[in-house]
């Protein structure tokens, strides 16, 4: 009985040192032993070796490398790398390597989509709690201020206060401004504004934001403006470092449409 298995592993071996491998000496032989290993496969494995052929030649080129070659039309330097990677092997070890491959591919795929899901919502986390934390700022239009007529017309600036609800200085913001007649928006008046403070704002400190706003007709046909006029919402705070301490943009409804399609990708 040992004799015989022995004998059997022995023929197992030998079948597989005869198994034939591609020869990338050349095209021709490259050609020709690509065919002789696709024939000696079972013809269930023959579809999987013609995919595994390109997915284990393309493993060895980047993507880079690949718009280099492209670019400087180096077609050698591609068909190199696919004779590097082929050469010497049999089918088995093509498709084996083949599916190492696309488990790889596929594990990092998984690792890049949860990557992106928790930056999405940490995003989504900072932009709840802006929203909560930015209200807290209690930006105000103050006065109007009306500088030389001239034509009719005249140049304003809205005046508003601010206070420094933070434990830290403040030193720029960014808002939403909006002129408002009987309780609605007036058309095409909504714009965003961002400002930078000379000196920081302490915290717990109020202050005053100069705006121009240019002229008042661009504003208000009826050439009349008051503070209440004017909606304002905080959208962005920032630090030191002019990096938003709160920021209210920091996710929006592109970012929640890609969080959601990406959960669902990943089966959450």
């Amino acid at each position: 009985m040992k004799k015989m298995i022995i004998s059997a592993l022995a023929v197992l071996l030998l079948a597989g040192c005869n198994d034939p491998k591609i020869d990338a000496t050349t095209e021709d032989t490259l050609k020709s032993s690509l065919q002789e290993v696709r024939n000696s496969l079972d013809e269930a494995d023959k579809p999987r070796f013609d995919k595994a052929v390109e997915v284990v030649a393309l493993s060895n080129i980047s993507i880079p490398e690949l718009l280099q070659a492209k670019e400087k039309e180096n077609d050698a330097f591609i068909q190199n790398k696919f004779k590097e990677t082929l050469n010497g092997k049999s089918g088995k070890e093509v498709i084996s390597l083949a599916d190492e491959i696309t488990r790889k591919q596929a594990d990092e795929k998984r690792q890049a989509v949860a990557r992106e899901i928790a930056t999405l919502e940490a995003n989504k986390a900072h932009r709840d709690l802006a929203t909560e934390k930015l209200q807290a700022f209690e930006l105000k239009s103050s006065r109007i201020e009306y500088g030389k007529e001239v034509n009719g017309d005249a140049p304003v600036t809205l005046i508003m206060t601010i206070t420094n609800p933070e434990k830290i200085p403040v030193y720029g913001v960014s808002w939403v401004i909006e002129r408002f007649i009987d309780g609605k928006p007036y058309p095409d008046t909504a714009r965003t504004f961002s400002y930078e403070f000379s000196q920081p704002l302490a915290a717990g400190e109020r202050g005053e934001i100069t705006l121009s706003l240019g002229n008042k007709t661009a504003w208000a046909n009826d050439g009349h403006l008051t503070p209440e006029a004017f909606s304002v919402w905080l959208y962005r705070a920032d630090g030191a470092d002019k990096k938003p301490i709160y920021n209210m943009v920091a996710f929006n409804d592109n970012d929640e449409a890609r969080l959601q399609q990406l959960k669902q990708q990943a089966g959450k």
